[in-house]
Parts: C-alpha cells; structure tokens; sequence
C-alpha cells in the first residue's frame, strides 16, 4: 500500500509540473497540430530598414507531413519568399532578451548560400541575422539567439547594437522567418517555431524556462528527445512511466546553453525493451522542470 501511495506521488509530481509549466515559461509556441496559426506568406524583406506593411497571403497547412506530422509548407510565391508571425508574437517582448528563437526547417531546393535567415522588425528599425543554409531534403533545427552579436540593421548592413535589439524587441511589429533558400523554385516545410525567454530579460524578472519535445511521436523502435537550455548549467533528462516509475536516465550532465537532442531506443536502464504505451520524458535544470508525453507502439 505505502508502495502504490509513493508511485501516486511521484505521478502526481510529475503531471503537476506539466501542467504548470506553460503558465509560468517565458515561451511562446507554434507546432502546427491543426492548422497554419495564423502564420502567413510574406514578401520577405532582408535587407530592408522599412519597417511597415508587407505583401501577405495565406499560408498552406500540411496535416500529413511535419516534425512530427502537422507543419506548414511554402513556395516561391514572392521575389524573396518568408513566413510572418501572428500576433501571439508580436508587441513588447523585451522579456526574451538572452534567449531565442528557434524552428525546424525542411528545404527542398538549395543554392548552398548565407541567406538572412530571420528578420525582426520594430517601430524604428529592423534587424536580420544571417545563416548557413538548412541541410537540403531533411529537418534542420535552427536557433537564432535573441542577443545582440550576430545581428545588422536593416538597410545598413552595419552589426546592431544592444540598443538597436532592445528597441525592436520592445516595439514588435513583425517577426519573418526566411523559407526561400535557392533563385528559382523553392518548396520549403516549417515546423515547431518556438520563441524562448532568456534568463537575463530585458527590464524584466529573471526566468529560466525549459523547451522540451519529442519525434516522431508515436514512435517504433526509437524517438529523438529535443531539449533547450536557456543558461549553461547540470541537466537531467529521465524517461518514467505513466505510474511514475523511472525507466532510464538519456542524459546527466553539465551542458552549454541552446538546443541537445537525445535518442531513447524504447529500453530501460537494464538494456530490456519496454511495452507499448505512455511514457514521460522529464527535463531538469537550474531549478526549474518540463515534462512531455511521448507514445511508444510496437
């Protein structure tokens, strides 16, 4: 009985700090399960210091196809062709200073080539960081930090200062994402974009969310278990079962800020394979705990 109390506990722990978390992360997330959310096709506008009204059109939503299955998916609409937020990622985000923005990208058409990979832009400026091309014809995960090195001011090409990154950042009127990497035909997938608070925050309370997730899910035999730390710092990752039973630990260690992946091959720490069914993915680090669902079928 004490035995079964305990097991409850520990389940109820862990549920507890799923349903939490959301509330209380300096994240906002688009993963595409059910349709575009508000995201749009935008004259992509990198080198511009304009910071008003673009050309837009709808966005496709692609149910069958993503990371896992949900994304959306884009051609060569315009001259230069990139995605543009909703609202949800708009307006004054100073709060995300220090931290990222992130999302994975599937290209089918490349020139191989730098290309501005993301633009910000804000009631006076905007900026533009450039990035290497995505890995043609599979997922690519790019991370784009959200602190001032790297990025240049739109219009000038000149580096932005932390001046010019807290302006934008407090004043957001556009956030672009860029999804035409080759002159010509282009045919691009994106999935799971995920704007991530810093633990340094501009004018704010520090916060040190966690991103956790995992793919594919359902998954057979093996799922890849993706995480972000906003701070260097020891990071536990553990898989439990859905009574709370800890199955095997993928990851205990000190680690650098920014995105890890970890494979589970649906064994536990004796090396057995474990059944079909719900299990728990559990992240912590720096005080501070995520927690994510994943499903194995055999």
């Amino acid at each position: 009985m004490i035995v079964v109390l305990l097991r409850r506990a520990v389940l109820a722990a862990v549920l507890a700090v799923a349903i939490a978390l959301p509330a209380a992360a300096a994240q906002i997330a688009s993963r595409f399960d059910i349709d575009n959310e508000g995201w749009q096709v935008v004259e992509y506008p990198f080198h511009s210091s304009a910071v008003g009204a673009r050309s837009m059109s709808a966005l496709p939503y692609d149910a069958a196809f993503g990371n896992p299955a949900g994304s959306v998916r884009v051609g060569d609409i315009y001259g230069e062709t990139g995605i543009a937020a909703p609202a949800a990622f708009l307006g004054d985000k100073g709060v995300f200073y220090g931290g990222t923005l992130s999302w994975d990208i599937l290209i089918r058409y490349t020139d191989a080539a730098t290309y501005p990979a993301l633009v910000l832009a804000g009631a006076t400026m905007s900026l533009y960081f450039d990035a290497p091309p995505p890995v043609l014809g599979q997922w690519t995960h790019v991370s784009v930090p959200l602190t001032e090195a790297g990025w240049k001011v739109g219009g000038t090409g000149v580096a932005a200062t932390l001046a010019d990154l807290q302006a934008v950042l407090h004043t957001l009127s556009g956030v672009y994402i860029y999804t035409e990497w080759k002159t010509g035909p282009d045919d691009t997938s994106v999935d799971n974009i995920v704007l991530l608070g810093g633990a340094t925050p501009v004018g704010g309370t520090p916060a040190a969310p966690l991103a956790l997730g995992s793919y594919p899910n359902p998954f057979n035999p093996q799922c890849t278990v993706r995480f972000e730390l906003p701070a260097a710092g020891h990071a536990r990752l553990a898989i439990f079962d859905i009574a709370g039973r800890h199955v095997r630990t993928l990851v205990d260690a000190d680690l650098a800020a920014g995105a890890t992946e970890a494979q589970w091959d649906g064994r536990d720490a004796g090396g057995w394979a474990v059944g079909s069914g719900t299990y728990l993915a559990r992240l912590e680090s720096g005080g501070d705990a995520a927690v994510t669902r994943m499903v194995l079928v055999r």
